[in-house]
């Protein structure tokens, strides 16, 4: 941090219309570190340039200045996070520039092998079977957007009735390899645990139901996620099942998960 000691003399002399101006000098480095090789990959380095201003000037125009442009946050504190907003932005904007022009670059952030996932909803109740379909419909729909191959409920079906065995059984005793070829599907997103209440007028109803994506071969499980959503009277269930399939695919996708 350097003081204002030019600046200061105009501060005074007009009567703070000429702003006094702290400035701030310093860098951010970011580092691509390949673990397994323990190497850097490659290192970014941005110098830091900040002005806190004071006066007149900045009062009167930083409303208007803040919502034009990240790099003015009408903040005279020191401790401002325009700072490391301004930077990981460039970061992140010279990233994704090298990672679009180098393919080896790009092959460490992106997956390249291609899996065929099954979509399997189960549910111990007979009553249920409306929702089960309806969970499977909105989630197979959004995992499809995100372009995750999904084997048809056809198949699926086709596959279960020809084997004669009970779905809950086989996801409960963990016998994923053998559903895995039998299906052909590298992987299993697993739904589960579904439990629905209706809604009253004095309570709200819920929908609650664990998910997880698990590795057919080696059963490790890819990710997982436990889903819990209210249900006003005003809602149909059909409604809610869409607007958590939607939820859930996306927060999987902003995780990088999917």
């Amino acid at each position: 941090m350097k003081p204002p000691l030019l600046t200061m003399i105009g501060f005074f002399f007009t009567v703070g219309t000429f702003p006094a101006i702290y400035r701030t000098y310093g860098s951010v480095s970011f580092e691509l570190y390949d673990q397994e090789k323990h190497k850097t990959i490659r290192t970014y380095k941005y110098s830091v340039n900040h002005r806190i201003l004071f006066g007149l000037a900045p009062i009167l125009l930083g409303p208007i200045l803040s919502t034009f442009t990240d790099r003015f946050d009408h903040s005279t504190s020191d401790k401002t996070y325009s700072i490391m907003r301004v930077v990981f932005a460039q970061f992140e904007y010279d990233l994704f520039k090298d990672i679009r022009e180098s393919k080896e670059l790009a092959s460490r952030f992106f997956s390249t092998n291609e899996y065929n996932h099954a979509l399997i909803v189960t549910s111990k109740s007979v009553k249920d079977d409306p929702i089960v379909s309806s969970i499977y419909s909105e989630l197979n729909k959004n995992f499809i957007k995100y372009g995750i191959s999904i084997l048809e409920r056809r198949r699926l079906d086709q596959v279960i009735n020809e084997i004669q065995l009970s779905l809950t059984g086989i996801t409960q005793g963990r016998d994923y390899s053998k559903l895995g070829k039998l299906l052909q599907a590298d992987r299993l997103i697993l739904v589960e645990d579904l439990n629905i209440t209706s809604a009253t007028t004095d309570v709200s109803g819920r929908i609650n139901f664990s998910i997880r994506c698990v590795d057919s071969d080696t059963g490790k499980v890819i990710w997982s996620e436990k889903v819990v959503e209210s249900i006003l009277l005003s809602d149909t269930v059909d409604t809610v099942v869409s607007y958590v399939a939607r939820k859930l695919v996306q927060k999987l996708k902003q995780s990088g998960e999917i």
